[in-house]
């Protein structure tokens, strides 16, 4: 088992999924996850992906202690029915250092 198994294993408590709001909402919800999990896992898909890394960056440049410590992009089959498109996945692993 993966280190990125493990961690995606544990109740996804420590999960947070990038969407429409505002980045500096997801920046406070990461560093509260961080101030209580090891490890935050940050997840978006498509146009949101941006986001996710511009969070990542403001996390890392605002904290001392969490550090992105793993990426993985990957794609995924879209959700709705009629459409064979495939949709960016991206996730990052942030860890206290």
């Amino acid at each position: 088992m993966t280190k990125t198994d493990q961690l995606t294993a544990k109740d996804d408590e420590n999960v947070v999924f990038i969407g429409k709001r505002e980045s500096k909402l997801y920046v406070n919800t990461v560093l509260a996850q961080a101030s209580i999990h090891d490890a935050v896992i940050l997840k978006a898909r498509g146009l949101n992906i941006g986001k996710a890394v511009d969070v990542a960056l403001c996390v890392d440049r605002i904290s001392k202690h969490m550090r992105v410590t793993e990426t993985n992009i990957s794609s995924m089959k879209g959700t709705r029915s009629d459409d064979d498109d495939f949709v960016s996945v991206i996730e990052i692993i942030m860890e206290r250092s």
